[in-house]
């Protein structure tokens, strides 16, 4: 499942790759580009409305943006995450097998760009916002969760 090419040298830019499938006809495409330096944070929860009964949970997946919008693959910066109004932290998870971070402390470092935090509703009904904070780069990202 690797594609390896011994003599490609790495140079910044953008790299498109198209699958066809059997007949010839385009099956996907996916384009990738060169990131700069981290100056926003992009939060994306799986879903914005959780059940307000004490055990539903929303996923939510954090990552730095440079300039042009492209995702930083090379951030390992440390998060601080909080909650406020009608729901609480439960966890975090960057994906790095190698990791020995609690998955329940309110804080954690990014995983090739990525993390995803879950917040958990309780038993009333209203609005949580999940506050993520880089201290490292003096940035703050919030999204906002119903709990119905």
């Amino acid at each position: 499942y690797r594609l390896r090419w011994n003599n490609v040298v790495y140079e910044p830019g953008e790299l498109k790759v198209v699958a066809y499938d059997a007949n010839g006809n385009k099956a996907a495409e996916e384009t990738v580009r060169t990131a700069g330096a981290p100056v926003k944070m992009k939060l994306e929860a799986d879903r914005k409305v959780i059940r307000a009964d004490g055990d539903d949970i929303a996923f939510v997946t954090v990552s730095l943006l440079d300039k042009d919008g492209n995702e930083v693959p090379t951030a390992t910066d440390e998060l601080l995450f909080s909650v406020e109004g009608k729901g609480k932290f439960k966890a975090a998870c960057n994906g790095d097998a190698t990791s020995l971070e609690p998955f329940t402390e309110p804080r954690m470092k990014l995983f090739s760009g990525k993390l995803v935090v879950l917040v958990q509703s309780i038993t009333k009904k209203g609005t949580m916002t999940l506050k993520v904070t880089d201290k490292s780069r003096n940035m703050v990202a919030k999204i906002k969760i119903k709990t119905c």
